[in-house]
């Protein structure tokens, strides 16, 4: 994931992230109740719940990388700070 997308997502802020997700659901939504799937490609009369099948395991791992990769970056940003600062304090 580059730098560019994770400062732009870190700076959209929570309520930002949940209008991306709530826009994210309805347009699940709007897929499973659509004539989108054509029958040649073999998604003809699918419904909601088997959309969610096959896209929910793949869209959760995703999430939890996703999620998982911000939360060790500010694990290691925090911990970095901390030996700074405990190095600070050692040369006082």
């Amino acid at each position: 994931m580059s730098d560019r997308f994770v400062r732009v997502w870190n700076g959209v802020g929570t309520i930002g992230r949940y209008i991306v997700a709530i826009v994210f659901t309805f347009s699940l939504i709007a897929v499973g109740y659509s004539d989108y799937a054509r029958p040649v490609t073999g998604f003809g009369g699918k419904t909601l719940w088997d959309w969610m099948q096959v896209l929910g395991v793949p869209l959760a791992v995703a999430l939890l990388v996703f999620f998982g990769g911000i939360a060790a970056q500010r694990a290691g940003r925090r911990a970095g700070l901390e030996r700074e600062l405990q190095s600070d304090r050692a040369r006082e």
